[in-house]
């Protein structure tokens, strides 16, 4: 029984330890996207989300796109939206972190 106990004991330092990365890892990503824009255009959500009503002006920040990727075509014109979700997946990468960008499937009102 002794042993059980120690081996759950290990086991919940191991839950711990990622949690504790996860948090570390999201609070720099908050920090950089909290400067993506004025805090009065951001609305926080209470699960953590993070709505942005728009970009405003950006100075020039590393690896942030203020206007659309070059290589796309001329007769494609980014979304604001759709750029803070080209930069949300560029900060990733330039992390090293894994992700996937999920839209609400519908009509926003």
């Amino acid at each position: 029984m002794f042993e059980e106990c120690t081996e759950m004991f290990k086991v919940y330092g191991s839950v711990d330890n990622v949690l504790e990365d996860c948090e570390r890892i999201g609070s720099s990503l908050r920090a950089t996207i909290d400067s993506w824009s004025p805090s009065k255009d951001a609305q926080s959500a209470e699960d953590g989300a993070v709505s942005f009503l728009s970009l405003g002006p950006l100075e020039k920040q590393k690896n942030y796109l203020t206007s659309q990727p070059s290589l796309l075509s001329d007769t494609v014109t980014l979304k604001e939206y759709q750029l803070l979700g080209v930069n949300w997946l560029n900060l990733l990468y330039h992390s090293n972190l894994s992700c996937i960008l999920a839209d609400e499937m519908g009509t926003y009102v």
